[in-house]
């Protein structure tokens, strides 16, 4: 006849491994979606700096265009098109950082994620190795040493 100490803690064990292999697959597909949005970040960003270059080139071909029609051919106005151009470039920059921080945030979100995993899978094996032992007759607590399921090491050289 089986020991209802016995069922409650074999049942425990199982049930915590069950568990942290639950959050352990949680926690990985966590860092993969948060992976992909990074990902997905950084190509929204380079997409928006594609069309923002488009923008810069017709923003400077109008505005060269009318300086050319002003007459101006050097000075003034051909600096203002190259502080502007500068400008720009600065913003392009800008759009395409933003998305390497984006990205950056996603990678470590990404591995917070895959640590908190391996942290729940450790922990549980740890509550499972805990819920055996407290099993009846598993640890021996008169002479503290391990006894599997009533086996004694007595006449043994332990």
């Amino acid at each position: 006849m089986c020991d209802f100490g016995i069922v409650s803690g074999s049942l425990a064990a199982v049930g915590a491994l069950a568990s942290a292999a639950g959050s352990y697959q949680a926690s990985q597909t966590n860092a993969a979606y948060a992976k992909a949005e990074g990902q997905a970040a950084q190509k929204a960003a380079a997409l928006e700096a594609g069309r923002y270059v488009h923008k810069v080139v017709y923003d400077l071909g109008k505005d060269r265009a009318g300086a050319a029609a002003s007459g101006f051919g050097a000075g003034t106005g051909t600096e203002a098109l190259a502080a502007k151009a500068s400008s720009y470039g600065l913003d392009i920059d800008s759009i395409l950082y933003g998305g390497q921080v984006a990205k950056a945030q996603a990678d470590h979100s990404a591995a917070l994620s895959r640590q908190r995993g391996i942290g729940a899978l450790l922990g549980g094996v740890v509550t499972a190795a805990g819920n055996v032992l407290s099993i009846p007759g598993v640890w021996d607590t008169g002479g503290a040493s391990l006894k599997p399921w009533g086996l004694s090491m007595a006449g043994r050289g332990a």
